[in-house]
């Protein structure tokens, strides 16, 4: 609970913070605002100035206040510029959050700024899906949805980001809005300015970066935890040429080859026309036995829409287009006519974008969404949705230019509940989004070029897992071998290593990306990955379930695991990223290397592959052998697979399928005390001066395989349970020898290890 300082009487203190609103030192017309942490005197938050933007009188900064009204927890300033009254500033505490309303008194304002500190040595995380940097010091950044995956545009912009100096700053509008971040030619200043009358923002103050994150996510919201099939790695084909022959030729091949798969993912070019959402006779004679087929072999089938129709379909007119376009289902421009214009980037293919506030097409839209649900469709990739045009008019009577960064939330949100309606786990994989899509689906990364670029490439699907993560997404995924083009052996190789320590695997592209058309080399390597992030699966989802319940991603970027380590913020670091909290991933990015740089913070750490013992702080080299990607444990990390390695996550109908069971395989990387939480409440906790795993709290009987991950070799386990040793096997799996098996049930069980050579 907030209280007044009775001393200073325009102090507002709560937790440990208090809120100053403070005359400027140098010039006592103006005033400041600060929050600083009581138990340090440090200051975390300063609001240096706020601005103002009129036709008649250009960029006018406040002058002056006069408190209006003060109660426990909040103050109401009235703001003035040299003695007119202009705004009104609420200010109110939550929690530890507070929330300003800047409320306009005259009607001439057209901008808002406020300008904060920056220190020398601040840097920022966050404003979505980035595709250049982790850290957004130094950027003019636009929050504007657009088509683009490079430099500073990002199909997903987000109006929130985070401090190194303590707090996030989440700005509450849907405007073009303009951040400027320490520039070079302001490096002290933070300036956020509102294309609008009014500005309102939240601060959030926590303990630790990663509590700020999970307060932002509380007010944007967080997805529901996905099925279980969503982690298994996903194929599309060239929708330039899919048809179902070739799609059931890849269910088969995958199957032939021993390659899992989960899902198999139809790409734009399955309908009669752009969008018609009927399949295409020719290319796909009989799709509901094409589905069902999918569906026979444990895969799941997600189908490619936009939220736009084409006017023809190629040559001819489309029917539908016109039949919607006679109910008032699109955009309009100023007249009230259908406003067409390019869709996508085919200057050939033009049409109209679907208006998301008219009831009548909402419903319409929703109708076809459920009778593809019915043919069998268990989710939707919605692609684009960042086409709206400043100048078109909506139904709401708002203009493109207002509506246009929260389209794309409506245009999934729409979707959503329509599978919600059918009783389907709704399963959404998105390109564009906006503040409050977070609650709403999978995002991918969008188009990247297929090759090692620094400006499109691979290296900025790296990036932009860890930026998205940090705003609020924690399911991501990006095309293996980039979307533009046919990529090479090598780059195929390097971004299969990404994807599978992602948090979701997928084969994507216009092009080759069949794994059986490349090298045998490169097919070897697929399925090295593909399997290995199958058996991951218990640890992903268990990351999964905390990311849906705190909002913490799955892909992490160094500075929300690692907020007091200097080093971080380094170039190198922006290359590098936790997956979990117990993995560092250090993918490779670029050609012909064999070796890369990797730098470990503090502690104890082991390689993911040998168990080899490392101490942090400070950056190694690695070995990175074409088939090899650096990968690190926490000292302490238990880490659980699959047993035996499936070609499936979701359970099929079909017996012959190999799909999950219950049983595990436990690695653990000694070195000190480490715990995991799995996701149906199974606890494991090691102890590293007893030498001893305790299992508690399994919900099911299971075979538990245990492995110790060092440098000595013969490990062997005794195994208890209730007081009791019972019976283990010494097991070889899937050619890794020293496995203890034993099968435990929701009972205490420990494993004690007694030898180790």
């Amino acid at each position: 609970m907030a209280r007044w300082n009775t001393k200073m009487q325009n102090d507002l203190i709560f937790a440990h913070y208090s809120l100053k609103i403070v005359p400027n030192s140098i010039d006592f017309s103006l005033f400041k605002i600060e929050l600083v942490d009581n138990d340090n005197g440090n200051t975390i938050f300063q609001l240096l100035s706020i601005k103002v933007r009129t036709k008649k009188d250009g960029w006018e900064k406040i002058t002056h206040f006069e408190i209006k009204e003060k109660s426990q927890d909040a103050i109401s300033l009235e703001l003035f510029i040299n003695g007119i009254k202009t705004s009104l500033m609420k200010i109110n505490i939550q929690n530890q959050s507070i929330f300003v309303d800047l409320v306009p008194i005259q009607d001439r304002i057209e901008w808002v700024e406020i300008d904060l500190n920056a220190r020398d040595n601040e840097h920022f995380l966050g404003f979505g899906e980035r595709f250049d940097s982790i850290d957004q010091r130094g950027k003019r950044i636009t929050l504007w949805v657009e088509d683009g995956a490079h430099a500073s545009y990002t199909y997903i912009p987000i109006p929130f980001y985070i401090s190194s100096n303590g707090y996030g700053l989440f700005i509450d509008t849907n405007e073009k809005c303009i951040a400027q971040m320490a520039t070079p030619d302001e490096p002290n200043i933070v300036s956020i300015r509102n294309p609008a009358s009014s500005l309102k923002f939240t601060i959030f103050v926590e303990n630790s970066t990663k509590e700020i994150l999970s307060a932002y996510t509380k007010i944007c919201g967080r997805p529901v935890l996905p099925p279980k099939w969503v982690f298994g790695p996903w194929k599309s084909r060239d929708w330039q040429t899919a048809n179902q022959e070739g799609i059931l030729e890849d269910i088969q091949k995958q199957k032939d080859l021993c390659l899992p798969s989960s899902v198999k993912l139809i790409d734009a070019r399955w309908e009669t026309a752009y969008h018609t959402f009927k399949f295409d006779e020719v290319k796909f004679p009989d799709a509901k036995k094409m589905i069902e087929t999918i569906h026979s072999q444990g895969n799941k089938v997600v189908t490619w829409i936009t939220p736009w129709m084409a006017v023809n379909n190629e040559h001819d007119p489309n029917d539908y287009y016109y039949a919607c376009a006679e109910q008032g289902f699109f955009l309009k421009d100023e007249y009230g006519n259908n406003y067409i214009h390019q869709l996508g980037l085919n200057p050939m293919l033009v049409g109209s974008c679907i208006d998301f506030t008219n009831p009548e097409a909402i419903e319409w839209w929703q109708e076809q969404i459920r009778n593809l649900i019915e043919l069998g469709v268990d989710g939707f990739n919605t692609d684009f949705g960042e086409q709206v045009p400043e100048n078109v008019i909506f139904h709401n009577g708002q203009s493109g230019k207002e509506m246009h960064n929260i389209y794309p939330v409506l245009y999934n949100e729409i979707t959503l509940q329509a599978m919600q309606k059918n009783n389907k786990p709704a399963v959404l994989l998105a390109r564009s989004g906006w503040h409050g899509s977070q609650a709403h689906s999978v995002i991918w990364a969008g188009d990247q070029s297929s090759d090692f670029s620094l400006n499109s490439g691979m290296h900025t699907a790296i990036i932009a897992g860890q930026t998205a993560g940090v705003s609020g997404f924690p399911f991501w995924t990006c095309d293996i071998g980039g979307y533009f083009g046919n990529p090479t052996d090598e780059v195929t190789i390097r971004w299969t290593q990404l994807g599978a320590f992602s948090p979701i695997m997928m084969l994507h592209g216009a092009g080759k990306r069949e794994p059986w058309e490349f090298s045998e080399q490169t097919l070897t390597n697929y399925r090295k990955y593909a399997k290995l992030h199958t058996d991951l699966f218990p640890y992903i989802y268990s990351f999964a379930n905390q990311a849906s319940e705190t909002g913490i991603p799955i892909m992490r970027a160094m500075a929300l695991e690692f907020p007091e380590d200097s080093h971080i913020w380094d170039e190198l670091c922006e290359n590098q990223y936790c997956f979990g909290s117990e993995l560092l991933v250090a993918p490779i990015h670029y050609s012909f290397s064999r070796t890369r740089p990797v730098y470990l913070p503090d502690g104890k750490w082991r390689d993911f592959w040998t168990g080899t013992l490392f101490i942090g702080g400070h950056e190694i080299s690695c070995r990175a052998e074409i088939n090899h990607i650096p990968v690190f444990t926490r000292a302490g990390a238990i880490i659980p697979m699959l047993d035996p390695s499936p070609l499936i996550i979701d359970n099929s109908a079909n017996e012959k399928m190999q799909f999950p069971s219950d049983n595990l395989k436990i690695f653990i990387y000694p070195g000190q005390d480490g715990i995991f939480h799995l996701y149906d409440g199974t606890m494991f906790t090691w102890k590293e001066e007893k030498q001893v795993l305790e299992i508690t709290n399994s919900p099911t009987k299971r075979f538990v395989s245990v492995r110790m991950m060092d440098e000595k070799t013969g490990h062997k386990f005794i195994v208890v349970e209730n007081g009791k040793q019972i019976e283990t096997d010494p097991t070889n799996l899937d050619g890794e020898a020293n496995f203890t098996r034993a099968l435990v049930s929701n009972e205490s069980v420990t494993f004690s290890l007694v030898s180790g050579n």
